[in-house]
């Protein structure tokens, strides 16, 4: 789910769907607002969930209203997952999240389920709390739901251990390539995008390994280098960072090679 498996993003979306649909106090079928903790203009790996979570609703009949916590600045290229909780809460000092006034008036008497794949501090929830506190347009409940919670004791000592999750399977360029030929055997489909797959890839992976970038991109394919493409040009900025604009030169170059006519050679 973290790198964007379609596999693992439906696995977790329909776990989440039938924990809500199991709660009978819980009356969403007419009054359902979704939403993933705060992004920019690329989605968070919560967000890819929710979209899916949206789409199993509307297959059950219900509708559920979409609603997004805007990130603007912050810590976007930095890993929060090693930060301290002293760190992280000095990090969402630095960040501003906003809710437009369209999604605000929406929210008025719906059941607002708030989903993220962690809570490690609570950071984060917090952040959403004082939010929806300050608006003129309130829910009339919200429900954050988490795929994993650290327990109390683990997130006061040892919140880095959140990086060790995000780590734990994909590591390397070789392992998401390997995660990229899984996602294509099971389920015909390329990785989904989403602000973590982005970075991960340009940056060459945890070792900076850019030299498997010309490889990795022909493996993927030209639909999804395009989107890679149009990603990292958006105004999140992945494709200026000092850490970043080598992997995002090597696709770049990648994708005008692609884009050349092929000559015919005689024979």
């Amino acid at each position: 789910m973290k790198y964007g498996s379609p596999t693992a993003i439906n696995s977790v979306a329909t776990g989440v769907v039938k924990y809500l649909l199991d709660l009978s106090e819980l009356a969403i079928h007419e009054n359902l607002a979704l939403a993933s903790s705060a992004y920019g203009s690329i989605p968070n790996a919560a967000a890819t969930v929710v979209d899916q979570m949206a789409a199993q609703f509307r297959n059950r009949g219900i509708a559920p209203v979409p609603i997004k916590f805007h990130r603007h600045g912050g810590f976007a290229m930095s890993n929060y997952g090693c930060l301290n909780p002293g760190e992280r809460q000095l990090a969402m000092s630095r960040r501003t999240v906003t809710l437009n006034t369209d999604c605000a008036a929406k929210l008025a008497g719906k059941t607002l389920v708030v989903f993220d794949d962690l809570r490690c501090t609570g950071a984060h929830e917090d952040v959403l709390v004082k939010l929806l506190n300050l608006s003129e347009q309130k829910p009339s409940r919200v429900l954050f739901v988490y795929w994993i919670r650290f327990s109390d004791t683990l997130n006061q000592s040892n919140p880095q251990f959140e990086d060790l999750l995000n780590h734990a399977k994909i590591e390397t360029l070789e392992d998401l390539m390997q995660c990229f030929s899984e996602s294509k055997s099971e389920s015909g489909r390329a990785l989904t995008i989403n602000a973590r797959l982005v970075k991960f890839i340009l940056k060459g992976g945890s070792g900076n390994r850019h030299f498997l970038l010309p490889e990795f991109f022909h493996a993927a394919g030209r639909d999804f280098c395009q989107q890679l493409f149009s990603a990292s040009q958006s105004t999140d900025g992945y494709c200026r960072h000092r850490d970043l604009s080598k992997g995002f030169q090597i696709l770049l170059r990648h994708i005008e090679m692609e884009s050349q006519p092929k000559r015919d050679h005689d024979h």
